[in-house]
Parts: structure tokens; C-alpha cells; sequence
């Protein structure tokens, strides 16, 4: 009825990233990093956007308390001397991050990672790169999170030099982008694109997946959700030409930046007084359908949280979304877009109302609960039903059948459909109270008065029964 569903141990996760192929809180553990950016090529055809690329997340590293060393265009001995400086740096670190941006190939399997002076006459040329495996073992000395970022899926015509220069018989081995590298427990492997294919530059400041990564890796966010939505912009970004490859074998959960605090629901009594006899703050009236601004910017605005997350039965949803529920929900974009509409719009209880539907989904029964009841006390009398699914359905509480009734009790008497949704099944089938099909009618009747097309069709079930 218009609802959809849904011991912090010693980690070790290296973060494996193939991108665009792109006042500190106090942190108690050692944090290192190396950030290379390598785009003024010899023998190659330079990048513009490396340089850009390490020196913002270098700055974004440093932000989260991390010791930086930075390296630009750096040739085989610049990057064989910050290699060894980073890797002496993570042997006592507890987190350790290499990023790396530039040109990158594999043949036979193999990544490698190109300095500014590469050349590429024939195989034997590989030994003049920085093979990547080398470079993960050195991140994975660090105690507890290990990541590595390479921003190197740019078509490299290089790799087609080597491919001629060794004969059909074995070209196969050098291919475009990186080869997909397994990953095992403990790790996070992702790519900006899918392995063995290329992504452009960038034409602006950044790549389309270092823009992305610098615009989630500061979030005070779980690791795997921070991918996850730097994965989700760049196939958006993109206009979904570029889809990034994640996989995740990780166990328990990491926070760069803390993990964040939810305000936990207060306390619902189990003796509710009737609607009539509530306090003003306690439930909305039914002139609280208009507290929200009148300004047409508002009223109007309809947002991704909208088309993502929400409810056909919310009497607040803007003009033009009435009739949108996605068949599939998206329930990560949809959770980052009413994060995104309720900061930027924190009067609008719609949106809280939204974020509590998508927490629902989560089963992130103590989130939701908080956003419907900060809902309700702005006048959002759908947040009123779902505190009786709550209760109905035991999502977070005690199951209580009869206390879900009674706030469904509440939100029908200001006119909310859904909640006379539920108490017409209620009384239906016996949920809560006595089996009255009479008073099932009722209020399916209610329900159809109030628009609900649902309602009509069960209207019209029940004649069937008589």
C-alpha cells in the first residue's frame, strides 16, 4: 500500500580504484598517503588533468589527517623514490592510501603504471613502469584500511605500439584499460569503467571520477557507501556511458571522516490519548497541510527524493510527480537525494517524511522513526501513518497491533488515505481488532472519497463477497 521494503574488528581493506580511464576533525590513527599525478609524458600524449587531479586530493587527504607525500610527473626514479618513502611511511601506519593518476596498461594480466619517461620499443620496456602489484603490497602493510585509487584507464597508444612491435602471435596480452584484479576477503576493488575498456579525460578541472571521488571522500560516511555514490555519479556524470566495475568483500564497516549520529526516536506511549483530545504539537491539524512555504519554489519543486522515494499517498508531494512509483528503487541514490533535498531545504517536511520511507527500506528502523516523528511535529500527517506501520508491523518496536491502530486512527481523522487503507484491511481481515467487513467498507469508502483508486478496487472486491 504504497510502503517498499526492504563487533567492529581490526580491518583490512585495500580499495583497488580505476578512475576516469580519474578545521579537520582529530584522528587518532596514523594516516599516510602517496598522490601521484603524472600527465607531462615524453613518449606518450600528455594529460591535461593529472596534475589538477593529485594536488585536490592530496588536499582533500591532508583534510582528513592524513601525512601526504605528493609527486607530479614524475619519471621511473621519482616514482621508485616515492614508492620506497610510502612504503617505509605505511609499515607503522594504520591507514594507508596510494592514488595514482596517468597513464596505465596491462598485458599478460598485469597493471602497470607509466612514468613520464616511458617507452615502450617491446616488452622488455615493462620493467621501465611501476608494476601495480609491487604497490599494493606496500599498501597492505598498513594496520587496519588499505586503499589504493588509480586513475589510469586513459586510452594509452603505447599499448598499441607494444602490441605491433611483438607480433600477432602475442598482442593479445597487451589489451586497453586494466585487467580486472580479483578480490579477496578484506577488500574493496573498483574501477571507474568496466575492466578492459577506456574512459576519457575530462574536459573540465578533474576526471568524471575524481570529480566524483572528491565530492564523497570527505562525507562522514560508511567506505562502501562512499564508493558507492562516487560509482553512481560518474555513470550519471557520464550520461551512463561510463559504468564503473565495484566489487566488495569487506567485513564490518569503516568511517574516514566518523560515523555519523542519529537523534534516537523518543520514547511513543502506549496510552495515547484519542485525536480529539491531543495537544496541538503532539499531531498535526488538518490546516497543517499548508504550514510548508507557499512560495511557488517550494511548492512546486519537485527533486530526485521526489521521483526516487515518494509515497503516492503523501498529500504534500509537489505538482507533476502525482503517479510516479518506480517499479525498482534505487534505494542508495534514492537516500543520498532526500539527505541532499532535506539540507537544502530542512523547512519541507515532505522530505524528512521521504528520508524515513528510504530508512524504512534500509531497515534502519531507528533512523526512520526519528525522521517520521521531526516530520510530524513540522505537520506531515503521512509520517502519523507510518508510526502505525510501525507499531503494526513491529519496524523498530514492539509489535503492537492495536497501537498501530490507533495512530492510523489519528492520521485518518486528518484525512490521510493510506492510513484508511489500513484500517479498512484492518478491519477485513481482523488485524488488531474484530473481523468487520462492514466497517472494512466503511472506511475502504472513506478511502476512495479521499482519491485513492486502490480503494475503489477493494470497494468493488467486497461487493463480490456479499
Amino acid at each position: 500500500m504504497g510502503y517498499w521494503g526492504g563487533s567492529l574488528a581490526k580491518l583490512a581493506v585495500a580499495v583497488v580504484i580505476g578512475v576516469a580511464c580519474g578545521s579537520a576533525p582529530a584522528f587518532a590513527e596514523r594516516r599516510v598517503a602517496l598522490v601521484i599525478g603524472n600527465g607531462a609524458y615524453v613518449n606518450a600524449p600528455q594529460l591535461p588533468n593529472p596534475k589538477n587531479d593529485a594536488e585536490d586530493v592530496a588536499a582533500a587527504l591532508k583534510r582528513s589527517g592524513f601525512d601526504t607525500i605528493v609527486g607530479f610527473d614524475l619519471d621511473k626514479a621519482g616514482m621508485e623514490d616515492a614508492t620506497i618513502r610510502f612504503s617505509r611511511a605505511a609499515r607503522d601506519a594504520d591507514i594507508a592510501i596510494f592514488y595514482y593518476s596517468g597513464h596505465a596498461m596491462q598485458f599478460a594480466g598485469v597493471n602497470y603504471l607509466m612514468p613520464v619517461d616511458a617507452r615502450l620499443t617491446d616488452e622488455s620496456d615493462l620493467r621501465r613502469m611501476a608494476r601495480v602489484d609491487d604497490i599494493v603490497a606496500d599498501v597492505q602493510q598498513a594496520k587496519n584500511l588499505r586503499i589504493m585509487v588509480l586513475d589510469s584507464c586513459r586510452d594509452n597508444p603505447l599499448a598499441e605500439q607494444l602490441k605491433r612491435s611483438i607480433g600477432s602471435t602475442r598482442s593479445g596480452g597487451a589489451t586497453r584499460g586494466m585487467a580486472k584484479i580479483d578480490s579477496p576477503q578484506g577488500m574493496i576493488v573498483a574501477y571507474s569503467t568496466q575492466a578492459g575498456r577506456t574512459a576519457e579525460d575530462g574536459q573540465g578541472r578533474n576526471s568524471p571520477y575524481t570529480g566524483a571521488f572528491l565530492k564523497h571522500i570527505e562525507a562522514q560516511e560508511e567506505i562502501g557507501t562512499v564508493f558507492r555514490r562516487v560509482s553512481s555519479d560518474v555513470y550519471e556524470g557520464t550520461k551512463r556511458a561510463q559504468l564503473p566495475e565495484l566489487s566488495l568483500s569487506l567485513i564490518g564497516e569503516f568511517y574516514l571522516r566518523g560515523r555519523p549520529t542519529f537523534a534516537a526516536p523518543a520514547p511513543l506511549s502506549t496510552t495515547e490519548p484519542k485525536p480529539s483530545e491531543m495537544p496541538a504539537a503532539e499531531v498535526p491539524t488538518k490546516q497543517a497541510r499548508l504550514s510548508e512555504p507557499a512560495d511557488p519554489l517550494h511548492r512546486d519543486l519537485v527533486t530526485d527524493c521526489d521521483r526516487l522515494a515518494a509515497s503516492p499517498y503523501d498529500p504534500k508531494r509537489a505538482n507533476g510527480v502525482a503517479g510516479i512509483q518506480p517499479k525498482k528503487i534505487d534505494i542508495v541514490s534514492a537516500r543520498t537525494a532526500c539527505n541532499d533535498a532535506m539540507r537544502q531545504y530542512p523547512e519541507v517536511s515532505r522530505f524528512i517524511f521521504q528520508a524515513g520511507r528510504v530508512a524504512t527500506a534500509q531497515q534502519d528502523y531507528a533512523t526512520a522513526l526519528s525522521h517520521y516523528r521531526k516530520a510530524i511535529a513540522m505537520g506531515n500527517i503521512p509520517s502519523v501513518t507510518s508510526l502505525g506501520l510501525a507499531y503494526d508491523a513491529g519496524l523498530g518496536v514492539a509489535q503492537d497491533q492495536r497501537e498501530g491502530r490507533r495512530w492510523y486512527e489519528k492520521a485518518a481523522a486528518l484525512g490521510d488515505a493510506e492510513a484508511m487503507l489500513f484500517l479498512a484491511n484492518m478491519a477485513e481481515h481482523g488485524q488488531g481488532t474484530s473481523k468487520d467487513l462492514a466497517e472494512a467498507r466503511r472506511w475502504y469508502e472513506k478511502a476512495a472519497d479521499a482519491g485513492s483508486t486502490d480503494a475503489q478496487a477493494s470497494l468493488k472486491r467486497l461487493s463480490k463477497r456479499r
